[in-house]
């Protein structure tokens, strides 16, 4: 494997509008639809320069960006959105799934996850944003058994991303989800309906006798 080259990128002083940035060069390997890496150009505001008051300054700024793209461990990011991969996450996991649990899926592909997260770059997708999207839920009044099923899915869909290495990780799980509700038992009768209950038993049993008998007859 060729060993990709170190760079420090470039920067440049933008005075064409006021008040004066620092703006900074690199390239970026990524991967497009098709799943190549490709290199792009890309740049960033590094600060104005009454916050980045030298050149120096500003080219450590860059060189901080630039240590995850240097590091041995990088890779590239994938420019595929969310519903792109969407698509192949439908040809790659759904047949592997029976009918109605492929349903369920649709379901909350199609009303829930892409609906939210649709055109975003699958690789800038956050915890905070899963975060975000949980948190609209809670708030339409969802149960919390469909809030775990709701994460449940959305993580089933990114591991299958780092499965295929479009992402370095799932950024699901780590998101919240509110504490379950407590469940209140259901209020013991009173006295008095015990009481009811009791008087009413012989005339239960006695219907539910009869009951029987006929049942046994009519056979």
């Amino acid at each position: 494997m060729t060993r990709r080259r170190f760079q420090t990128g470039f920067v440049r002083l933008r005075k064409d509008r006021a008040p004066a940035w620092w703006e900074g060069f690199y390239r970026e390997d990524v991967v497009d639809d098709s799943g190549q890496i490709r290199r792009k150009r890309k740049s960033v505001n590094l600060g104005l320069l009454s916050v980045v008051p030298t050149k120096r300054a500003a080219q450590r700024k860059l060189g901080e960006i630039l240590a995850d793209i240097n590091d041995a461990d990088y890779r590239p990011r994938s420019t595929v959105t969310f519903s792109g991969f969407v698509k192949k996450y439908r040809e790659l996991k759904m047949p592997t799934k029976k009918e109605t649990t492929q349903h369920g899926y649709e379901v909350n592909l199609r009303k829930h996850f892409v609906p939210f997260f649709g055109e975003m770059r699958l690789s800038e997708i956050d915890t905070e944003m899963v975060q975000a999207f949980l948190n609209q839920k809670i708030s339409a009044g969802y149960s919390h058994n469909t809030l775990k099923d709701l994460k449940w899915g959305l993580s089933s869909v990114f591991e299958e991303a780092v499965k295929y290495k479009y992402l370095k990780s799932n950024p699901v799980p780590r998101a919240d989800l509110p504490p379950e509700g407590i469940k209140e038992d259901a209020p013991l009768p009173t006295g008095s309906q015990l009481e009811l209950l009791i008087a009413d038993l012989p005339y239960v049993l006695g219907r539910s006798r009869l009951a029987r008998r006929r049942h046994v007859h009519s056979r």
